[in-house]
């Protein structure tokens, strides 16, 4: 039996992220560009287990543990209302 998933699709999130930076890119820099986005990446992938187990440590309650995610993907999209992105594509192309 299949059940729905009723939480937000985070993979929607991570494929938004990338097409946008890629139009930050300036043509022929994408792949120290993306080594940057990948390492953070690999960063993320490291840190985020380790705070939700931390907090899960310490406060013992799961729900508590369950909200971080929810709290990073907030802060994540909130420097995305302060980006021009017309302003950055033509930076990347006068870069290029």
């Amino acid at each position: 039996m299949v059940l729905p998933n009723n939480k937000p699709p985070s993979h929607l999130f991570v494929t938004f992220s990338r097409s946008l930076f890629a139009s930050f890119i300036p043509a022929g820099r994408n792949a120290e560009f993306f080594a940057f986005y990948t390492l953070s990446s690999k960063f993320s992938g490291r840190f985020g287990p380790l705070i939700y187990g931390g907090l899960l440590l310490f406060t013992g309650a799961t729900r508590i543990a369950m909200l971080s995610p929810s709290v990073f993907f907030a802060l994540g999209r909130l420097p995305l209302y302060f980006v021009n992105v017309e302003q950055g594509r033509v930076e990347a192309s006068r870069l290029s």
